[in-house]
């Protein structure tokens, strides 16, 4: 899937072209990368090609590390799933199996759509970091900064989003919520249970980065 989104980036970075709206921007980008720089462009109110280009590049590079990385990720899965299956077997409960398999389906979810703004380690250094005026935050001490306890449920809520909005008004990170369901299909009557899993898998692997 990468290599299909990175041949209309390596078309804008070597030759950028006259834009005329964000939208002719975004239809370049993956969707990795269209959500930060709709934000960028739109505060900053202006459709700058050569911003363009260097968002492009940068863009490029990272998601040539996420695809590496998402090669080594894939054969830890393999192996994820093979002790996942054997846990399920030797305990009574498969909580722990399927809680194994949820944080590998989590990283995935995490490094298609978390990892531009938030970095690969979750640090809050992604390569859009700097261009977004806020500091991304770092999503590997939410344990500490709550007193060593995971908090699970505002983390769920938070990337949820959806309830949020309704209470604080608009904010910088997508609403993953509403972007899930979008993608489930509004007329799926399951698409509010996929929303959830996906969240879900997300805050697993969240959960599974804390550092003291």
């Amino acid at each position: 899937m990468l290599l299909v989104c990175q041949a209309p980036v390596r078309q804008i970075a070597e030759n950028p072209l006259p834009l005329s709206s964000v939208g002719d921007l975004s239809k370049y980008l993956p969707i990795m990368g269209r959500e930060p720089v709709r934000l960028l462009l739109q505060s900053s109110r202006r459709n700058d090609p050569f911003l363009a280009r260097g968002l492009a590049n940068l863009l490029l590079s990272f998601f040539m590390k996420i695809q590496t990385q998402t090669m080594w990720w894939a054969k830890r899965e393999s192996l994820v799933g093979m002790i996942a299956a054997a846990l399920f077997w030797v305990t009574p409960s498969p909580g722990l199996a399927q809680d194994a398999a949820s944080i590998v389906a989590g990283r995935r979810e995490f490094l298609q759509y978390c990892a531009v703004c938030h970095g690969t380690n979750g640090k809050g250094k992604g390569p859009m970091a700097a261009q977004l005026g806020i500091q991304p935050a770092d999503l590997t001490q939410l344990s500490k900064k709550n007193g060593g306890e995971f908090p699970f449920s505002s983390t769920y809520q938070f990337i949820d989003g959806r309830e949020e909005v309704k209470e604080k008004g608009p904010r910088a990170m997508p609403i993953w919520g509403a972007e899930f369901h979008k993608e489930a299909g509004s007329d799926n009557p399951e698409a509010e249970t996929r929303v959830r899993e996906r969240i879900l898998r997300l805050v697993y692997y969240l959960q599974s980065i804390q550092k003291d």
